[in-house]
């Protein structure tokens, strides 16, 4: 919102609540104490206590945004200013509907203008009905005519419109959006319910005062006409909203996305679309159960919905993911504001039932006109935006034309992913030696899948694997890696080479009790011993639930796996995870490698972790070995093993086989001379 629309909206807000201070103050200075109640102060009471029971459940007839509510106590009101002097009457609505306000806690001014907007609301009725009825035909022996009757409907009318009026203005206000607009959308779709509540109130006026006795069986019917309408009113939020969150759903987005667009068209400015995926809530589901996950995506959405702004959207698309419409006025920094802050809000943990529970998410943002110039563009664009931002684990994304320019959105790629994995040719491992740095033999080999993508070529796995690592496609993938290298050291051992091959395993891995059978059966199906195979692991994949993974690496160990702590030394809580995990080995991240004979506090670093592996029994590995100094600085550390592009890069596995057969032949050179490796 620019300032000059913040200043118009506190002005106008002002205005109305002056003038409804101005119409209560002018109505009770007629007031006197001794007709304060009217010529039936019984009938007066009952329709008081019809109006709070009114009051307390409102039908929403702007259900996207904030404000607007038709309720029952309309008919009420406007009974009151007829059957009680018109000061009595609005000192009731009044302290009525500022009572409520306040019970729901609402901000002190928001307060203030609801009550001042139903005070001029009524103050306009009853000045209509004081200029062209006379209040004492209601009490006459001869009863109302008919002239009569149309007055207070007119009456009633104009109250709902002015009220109507007011709340649309304040929202076109707040939202920078056409008052027109506002009130298309909202009070003409219900023009129909206004009449039925309005003209009810000359009936029960009527029947109060000549047949009190036949108004309980009048107030029957009005009840069974409010409550199909909350029954009508239900349906039709059901079809725009989430049951589960409450929150505007894909059907409700889209409409207000085309608006604001066509908005922001017509004004020729800006509009963003931002999209949320939460990280790991896969796994909450899997280790919490659905019902946890549930009362998760409700307290995200909850969340969001604080941080948005007045003319803002959040809506819920499906699954775990949201999307945030950006209205009113936006420029690209309070976008990347709004994302951030969004992001952030994850980013502090959520008490489901007392128990805490991390979720975070990566954002995307995308902009019209920069970013796409329809709405199913830009939320396709956004969605890329969001998986760049996963896969560079950067949190936040815009979206980049240039990267994206021969790439699938998230949702594409996880459909040719998916379609890959049936297929046998286009994806493949890779494989990179570990090298014995005391024998310079080739002592086992990383398995790494590519993807040969029919358009974009072969891809490394930093550009597929953390969007499937969010949904299943991941066990399928770790399946057919795991597959394919054990076919491979299997196809080795038969021409007498014995490599013990390893495979990176993910967090959605370790969280199934079935995994280990399942790697016992490809074991089985292909004839390797499990000694020759070993389970790479990371800290993170640990840390999303530290005792079902402890379980689930307990039960690879007995089927005699080996286990390797990769990226060592970028966690938080190392030394406890070394403590607690069934290891053989850890591999020294390559960010404490590369600088390891230039920077004394990697030496410092790498020369700590080599100790405590040893220590506690375990062979270290050293990741990102580029150039022959850090190689022998790393021998004389006692480092274990090493991998690298020095050494080898990842290559096919006719290329792996050339390096052991060369290693062994220079190891039995080296031999016979003495020659260091």
């Amino acid at each position: 919102m620019t300032e000059a629309s913040g200043t118009a909206l506190r002005a106008y807000v002002a205005a109305v609540i002056l003038a409804g201070a101005a119409a209560l103050a002018a109505s009770v200075a007629d007031l006197r104490p001794a007709d304060a109640l009217g010529p039936r102060p019984v009938v007066v009471a009952v329709f008081v206590a019809l109006l709070v029971v009114g009051e307390l459940s409102p039908l929403a007839w702007l259900a996207s945004r904030d404000g607007g509510e038709i309720t029952a106590s309309w008919t009420f009101s406007l009974g009151l200013i007829l059957l009680a002097p018109p000061g009595t009457a609005m000192i009731v609505i009044a302290l009525v509907g500022a009572a409520l306000e306040l019970r729901l806690r609402k901000p002190l001014v928001r307060v203030l203008f609801n009550t001042a907007q139903v005070t001029v609301s009524i103050a306009a009725a009853d000045l209509l009905v004081t200029l062209l009825a006379d209040r004492a035909e209601l009490w006459s022996p001869a009863g109302p005519g008919v002239r009569w009757v149309l007055v207070v409907f007119a009456a009633g009318m104009l109250a709902v419109v002015v009220n109507a009026l007011l709340t649309c203005a304040v929202l076109a206000l707040s939202q920078q959006l056409s008052i027109v607009r506002v009130v298309r959308e909202a009070a003409l779709a219900d023009w129909a319910l206004d009449l039925l509540l309005i003209g009810l109130t000359p009936v029960l006026l009527v029947v109060s005062v000549r047949s009190f006795v036949v108004f309980p069986l009048l107030l029957i019917v009005v009840v069974g006409v409010y409550l199909s309408a909350r029954v009508a009113w239900g349906h039709r939020h059901e079809a725009t909203h989430d049951l589960l969150t409450g929150l505007p759903n894909r059907r409700m987005f889209f409409r207000q996305s085309e608006l604001s667009l066509k908005a922001a068209q017509s004004r020729h400015r800006q509009m963003a679309l931002l999209v949320i995926d939460l990280d790991g809530f896969k796994e909450i589901n899997d280790r919490l159960g659905h019902a946890v996950g549930d009362l998760a995506l409700r307290h995200v959405a909850q969340r969001l919905s604080s941080q948005r702004r007045a003319a803002d959207l959040v809506a819920r698309l499906g699954g775990d993911e949201f999307v945030v419409l950006l209205g009113g006025t936006i420029d690209d920094d309070g976008a990347r504001a709004m994302a951030a802050a969004l992001r952030e809000s994850l980013r502090e943990p959520l008490m489901v039932d007392g128990v805490p529970v991390h979720v975070g998410g990566s954002v995307g943002l995308a902009v019209y006109p920069e970013h796409g110039e329809d709405v199913d563009t830009l939320l396709a664009h956004a969605d890329a935006a969001m998986y760049q931002a996963k896969t560079a684990r950067t949190g936040v994304g815009v979206y980049d034309g240039e990267r994206d320019r021969n790439g699938p959105t998230r949702l594409g790629m996880l459909a040719e992913l998916n379609s890959a994995l049936d297929r046998h040719d286009e994806l493949f491992c890779v494989y990179q030696p570990k090298i014995d740095l005391r024998t310079g033999l080739v002592c086992g080999v990383e398995a790494l899948v590519r993807w040969r993508h029919p358009s974009r070529g072969v891809l490394a796995a930093g550009h597929f694997m953390p969007v499937a690592e969010q949904t299943e496609l991941m066990d399928r993938l770790t399946m057919r890696v795991l597959r394919d290298a054990v076919a491979q050291a299997v196809a080795w051992a038969e021409r007498g080479y014995e490599v013990p091959v390893s495979i990176n395993v993910s967090a959605r891995n370790l969280m199934q009790y079935r995994f280990p059978e399942a790697v016992r059966e490809v074991l089985v199906q292909y004839g390797l011993p499990a000694r020759m195979v070993e389970m790479e692991i990371t800290e993170n994949t640990v840390t999303s639930d530290p005792v079902r993974a402890e379980v689930v690496l307990g039960m690879l160990r007995k089927l005699g796996v080996a286990i390797s702590l990769d990226d060592f030394g970028t966690g938080y809580s190392s030394l406890a995870h070394l403590r607690g995990l069934p290891l053989d080995a850890v591999k020294i991240d390559r960010s404490f490698v590369k600088n390891l004979c230039t920077n004394h506090g990697d030496q410092v670093i790498v020369r700590s972790i080599i100790d405590l592996a040893s220590n506690l029994d375990l062979r270290t590995v050293a990741e990102g070995v580029e150039d022959d100094e850090t190689l022998q600085r790393l021998r004389e550390l006692g480092c274990d093993m090493a991998q690298g592009f020095y050494l080898c890069v990842p290559t096919d596995a006719a290329e792996v086989e050339g390096q052991i057969v060369a290693r062994a032949a220079l190891a039995a050179l080296r031999d016979g001379s003495g020659a260091q490796p």
